[in-house]
């Protein structure tokens, strides 16, 4: 059962990974140069980290389903699986949590909040999408390793 939680948690997370780089590419065209965003770019990038952050402080979705797939995550090293499994969650999961908790909550954050300028704002919004590319790069391998146990392990 805790295999099937991990692994709808993780197809959640790609899919809020999808949708926050659907802003994110906003910034895409800027990002090698480290230049600023176009201003209407940004309003857009600023509005959806608003509303994203709005609807996390009145339900934390997003936060309760990272907890409860890196705790599945974990939770599967105590089962009786291939050792290649037990390792891939804690060994994709952990990094993920971190960088979200170090880089992307603080830049969303910044942005949502507003009052800082269209440099700082780019600046931030470049982290989010180098972040997010990597975060999706991550459990989309995360979720073909559990997948492929699921295939090893069928009876």
């Amino acid at each position: 059962m805790i295999r099937i939680i991990t692994l709808v948690g993780t197809v959640f997370l790609i899919g809020i990974i999808w949708s926050d780089l659907t802003f994110d590419s906003l910034g895409w065209e800027t990002l090698r140069s480290g230049s600023v965003i176009a201003s209407h770019d940004l309003a857009q990038i600023e509005s959806y980290y608003v509303r994203t952050l709005a609807m996390e402080g009145q339900f934390p979705l997003i936060t309760i389903m990272m907890l409860v797939t890196v705790i599945g995550a974990l939770w599967q090293t105590r089962q009786d699986l291939p050792r290649w499994l037990k390792i891939a969650g804690p060994l994709l999961t952990l990094p993920a949590l971190l960088v979200s908790i170090l880089k992307t909550a603080p830049s969303a954050k910044a942005i949502a909040a507003g009052g800082i300028s269209a440099a700082d704002m780019s600046a931030h919004a470049h982290t989010l999408l180098t972040v997010h590319v990597s975060l999706l790069t991550v459990m989309t391998i995360y979720l073909a390793v559990q997948l492929a146990g699921f295939y090893a392990l069928r009876k």
